[in-house]
């Protein structure tokens, strides 16, 4: 088991750890011990989910504007929201 996202509970709150686990066999093949290894990566995944209630956010904002919303990189658009689509006369796949 590699790389596995997995919570844990400590006295200071739940955190996530990145945990690697093989198990260890003696000369007879038989698993005598696991060897773990872990990682703390609460901030990565708090982190992730603020992003992803920030782009839930922008989107329901975006989504119910009155007003053209639309995200442009490099020259292509990426993002157009319903308004966009009805005043630009344009189905959103022809947009993007």
């Amino acid at each position: 088991m590699l790389n596995i996202e997995e919570p844990w509970t400590t006295p200071e709150g739940k955190k996530w750890v990145s945990t690697s686990k093989v198990p260890m066999f003696d000369e007879n093949g038989t698993v005598y011990a696991i060897l773990g290894m872990g990682i703390d990566i609460t901030e990565r995944k708090r982190t992730e989910e603020a992003l992803r209630e920030s782009e839930q956010t922008f989107r329901t904002l975006a989504e119910n504007s009155p007003n053209m919303v639309f995200i442009n990189q490099g020259g292509k658009i990426v993002y157009a929201n319903k308004r966009c689509v009805e005043v630009m006369g344009y189905t959103l796949e022809e947009i993007l």
